[in-house]
């Protein structure tokens, strides 16, 4: 990634530096944590907030994947996409249960009816 095209405002970012080892990986080539600290430096704790605000922040479609192979990937096709979202999805439904049961189907219903997409952005 060259200056001009830079997501960060330090073109030589802690971020963008992860993000120059991740973009090339694809699911079945992923890179993990430890190959980034080793080849950077930076402690665990730091690459995974890196990643997040890569994904969060700057939307890059960067996938943490915790089977084998495990390590993070760059999304680049639909199936990627939809592979990236299914454990996601799990781990929503598996709230959703948790919430019904604590608080009971009335108040899950509340809450379901209450999130908007806004609120996610």
């Amino acid at each position: 990634m060259s200056e001009q095209q830079s997501l960060f405002p330090e073109p030589d970012s802690r971020g963008e530096e992860i993000l120059r080892l991740i973009i090339d990986r694809d699911a079945h080539n992923p890179i993990t944590i430890r190959e980034i600290r080793e080849a950077t430096g930076i402690g665990v704790r730091e690459i995974k907030e890196l990643v997040r605000e890569l994904v969060m922040v700057y939307h890059q479609p960067i996938v943490g994947r915790r089977g084998a192979p495990c390590g993070y990937y760059y999304a680049t096709t639909a199936a990627d996409i939809e592979q990236a979202c299914k454990p996601l999805h799990g781990e929503l439904v598996a709230l959703a249960r948790r919430i019904h049961a604590i608080a009971g189907p009335k108040r899950l219903r509340e809450w379901l009816g209450q999130m908007r997409i806004e609120e996610l952005n």
